[in-house]
C-alpha cells in the first residue's frame, strides 16, 4: 500500500504528553470545535489516497535524490500518515537516512514492477483499478474509525494524562462487529491512551480488570461509547453546538508555528 514505516514515526507524537492534541500531533485536529466541513472532508480526502503513493514515490522521491530542496519539502509535507495536513514531519536522522532510503526506493521498485506488468499484458490494467478501488474504500473506512476515536475536544493546549484519556473513546459493546471495524488498539482506544506500552492482545483483559476495580464515577468509565455510528454522531452535535453559539475555532492559518528540534520531538 505504499506506507513504509517510517510515515508512521509521528505516532509517538500522539502519545506524548506534551504533543498530544497540539499542534505537533499530525493525528489530531479539534474537529468538536470546527465546521462540520473539516470532518467531512476527512472522509472525502481518503478517496485521493490511491493517488499519493505514486506521486510521493513515483515522482518526487526520485527527483530528492538530486535536489535537496525537494529533498526537504519531501521530508516535511509527505513523509507522516496524518490528518492535520498543515503537519510538518522532520527530517531524517543522519543515521536513518540510508534506511528511509532504502525504504523508499523499494516502493519506487515495486511501482515499476507494477507498471512492467501491466505494459506486458501480464497484469491488466483492470486489475490496478481494483486496487485503486480498495485502497480507497480501506482509506475511508479508516478515516471513519479515525473520527470515532476520539472525541477531538482539544483546544490545541497540553492535556494531562487524564484528559487525553477522556478525549479518547472505548467501544467495548458488539465485540464480534467492533473487532472487524476497530481491530487492534481502536475498539478501546481509551485505554491505549493510557496504557499505550500495553500489548494489544491484553486489551480485553486489563479493560475488564480496570471495569470490574474501579468506582461507578471514574473517569475511565465515561470514555465508553456505544458504537460507531454513536460515536460519530457526537461528533457532529458537538460541532453544530459550537457552531450554534459562535465558538468555532478560527482557521487553520491561525495555528502556531511548528518547528520543534527532531530530537525533542522524538520524546516518548
Amino acid at each position: 500500500m505504499l506506507v513504509p514505516v517510517f510515515m508512521y514515526d509521528c505516532h509517538g507524537e500522539h502519545h506524548n504528553r506534551r504533543f498530544y492534541g497540539t499542534g505537533e500531533d499530525a493525528e489530531y485536529l479539534p474537529l468538536a470545535r470546527m465546521s462540520l466541513w473539516s470532518s467531512v472532508q476527512l472522509l472525502v480526502l481518503p478517496l485521493m489516497l490511491p493517488l499519493f503513493g505514486p506521486y510521493r514515490f513515483g515522482v518526487v522521491t526520485p527527483v530528492s535524490w538530486f535536489v535537496p530542496r525537494v529533498r526537504t519539502y519531501l521530508y516535511r509535507n509527505l513523509s507522516s500518515l496524518k490528518i492535520d495536513l498543515e503537519y510538518e514531519g522532520r527530517l531524517p536522522k543522519p543515521e536513518e537516512k540510508l534506511n528511509w532510503r532504502l525504504q523508499e526506493a523499494a516502493c519506487l521498485l515495486w511501482m515499476g514492477a507494477v507498471a512492467a506488468l501491466v505494459a506486458t499484458g501480464t497484469v491488466s490494467l483492470g486489475r490496478v483499478w481494483q486496487w485503486c478501488a480498495l485502497f480507497a474504500a480501506v482509506a475511508v473506512l479508516n478515516s471513519a474509525r479515525l473520527l470515532a476515536a476520539h472525541r477531538y475536544v482539544g483546544n490545541e493546549e497540553e492535556m494531562s494524562v487524564v484528559e487525553q484519556m477522556m478525549d479518547t473513546v472505548n467501544h467495548p459493546r458488539n465485540r464480534p462487529l467492533a473487532e472487524l471495524w476497530a481491530p487492534v488498539g481502536l475498539r478501546l482506544h481509551a485505554l491505549h491512551h493510557l496504557m499505550p506500552g500495553l500489548p494489544y492482545h491484553n486489551y480485553q483483559l486489563a479493560h475488564d480488570r480496570l471495569v470490574s476495580a474501579l468506582p461507578p464515577d471514574s473517569a475511565y468509565r465515561f470514555t465508553e461509547s456505544p458504537g460507531l455510528f454513536a460515536s460519530l454522531g457526537r461528533l457532529v452535535r458537538e460541532s453544530r453546538a459550537h457552531q450554534k453559539a459562535g465558538t468555532l475555532l478560527p482557521a487553520r492559518a491561525a495555528k502556531p508555528a511548528r518547528g520543534v528540534p527532531s530530537d525533542e520531538r522524538a520524546v516518548r
